[in-house]
């Protein structure tokens, strides 16, 4: 599954539920249709994972940090450039990026979801929260 980009995570957690669900229905095949709901649910945030609760925990109520946190989600590297990220999300409208940062980077509020690499470079704490993060739909 490309989606997955490589993580078993997300190949075992679609698997899972895709043979619950096949159950549920009383299928005892795995279609097309089941496949793209269940990645429906992952991207709308209605599939109960532990990545979900990361995602609420990291965005809590703010869409800018929302849109910080997705932003860096989209940059293909491990090791993200902030001013490159910062540029972006400043064309759309957050003034002030660096703030947004503490509440993705502050240990004492939690495990961070951004760690900081060396000055001005970060990269997940979890590579598999950053595929989450890309997966899913916008809370705000």
């Amino acid at each position: 599954m490309d989606k997955a980009e490589g993580f078993p995570y997300f190949v075992h957690l679609l698997g899972r539920e895709a043979m619950l669900m096949a159950f549920e229905l009383g299928q005892k095949t795995i279609d097309a249709k089941i496949v793209s709901s269940l990645s429906e649910k992952i991207a709308n945030g209605r599939l109960r994972t532990i990545y979900e609760n990361i995602y609420h925990a990291a965005v809590k109520n703010s869409p800018q940090r929302e849109l910080l946190l997705k932003t860096f989600s989209e940059i293909e590297e491990d090791e993200m450039y902030t001013e490159n990220v910062y540029r972006l999300v400043k064309e759309l409208g957050i003034t002030n990026p660096s703030q947004l940062m503490k509440e993705l980077t502050a240990p004492e509020k939690g495990a961070p979801v951004l760690m900081k690499i060396r000055e001005k470079y970060y990269r997940f704490s979890d590579p598999v929260f950053k595929t989450y993060a890309r997966l899913r739909n916008w809370k705000y």
